[in-house]
């Protein structure tokens, strides 16, 4: 099977249950120091920008960016027709018709967006793991972006895959995401897998020119349940379900932010500019 086809295949069925990711404690943590990162550069630019979420799927952060700037315009763009009824749903019960465009199609020759015409893209939750060509991807990616806009990238790393599957005892797989292409259940198809360096290259063969790599949550790791779209691993949600604790994790994770500590990283977080 292709990996085009095999990505369509393996988000079908999950469309519907995409958004329950959000009642897990682990990936509220992980969502709140991601918006924590993507408002720091969000603020930076125009209050009118215009945005492409690429690989956007059901439009959670399409979603959360316009709700939180009422100036913004934006772009999600995604293969799964199934994950992109789910943006459209909310697109209608939030009323957002004239300022959230939904696109279906294939990041590798994205269509029906002029180039130059977006402030910043951004590729959020192993979108570039799932794409057959990642650096074809941000090159197609980094051309809607207009000069000196923003690319960011969130992509699994090969660290933690390595050391996922150990903790799981899954050892073969462990030394398969060691060559870059890896997976964290059974179910899935394989997906590209990044170091801090390797995705910098990417950037930089395509002139982005890279401002900072962070990686995050580094101090706390998800379990099995928080690779699937439903419950929790126990001993995370006993730890996280305490708000003093949750927010004592918090923000000993921001204080953490830098680049030394990126391959710590469930996810690499980089940040580039189009020059």
């Amino acid at each position: 099977m292709q990996v085009k086809d095999q990505t369509i295949s393996y988000f079908k069925n999950k469309a519907s249950k995409y958004d329950l990711v959000e009642e897990q404690a682990y990936w509220q943590l992980s969502d709140k120091l991601l918006w924590d990162c993507l408002s720091t550069i969000l603020n930076k630019l125009p209050k009118d920008f215009t945005f492409l979420d690429a690989g956007g799927g059901t439009g959670r952060w399409s979603e959360k960016i316009l709700e939180n700037y009422p100036l913004a315009k934006g772009y999600t763009y995604d293969l799964s027709e199934e994950m992109l009824n789910e943006a459209r749903r909310k697109k209608e019960d939030k009323r957002l018709n004239n300022r959230w465009n939904i696109i279906q199609g294939d990041l590798h020759n994205i269509k029906l967006i002029e180039n130059n015409k977006v402030d910043i893209a951004f590729n959020f939750h192993n979108v570039l793991g799932f794409v057959k060509n990642p650096e074809k991807v941000i090159n197609e990616i980094m051309s809607k972006v207009k000069s000196g806009g923003y690319i960011v990238s969130f992509v699994p790393s090969v660290y933690h895959a390595i050391f996922f599957n150990i903790s799981l005892g899954h050892i073969e797989e462990a030394k398969k995401a060691s060559n870059k292409k890896g997976r964290f259940t059974a179910e899935m198809p394989y997906i590209h897998l990044f170091t801090p360096k390797s995705i910098e290259d990417i950037y930089i063969k395509n002139s982005i020119e890279k401002e900072y790599t962070l990686g995050f949550p580094a101090f706390i790791y998800p379990g099995y349940q928080e690779t699937q779209l439903e419950g929790n691993t126990e001993k995370i949600k006993d730890i996280l379900e305490n708000e003093e604790v949750f927010n004592t994790i918090y923000q000993l994770e921001k204080s953490f932010l830098t680049e030394e500590t990126a391959s710590r990283g469930n996810n690499l977080f980089i940040v580039g500019r189009k020059k």
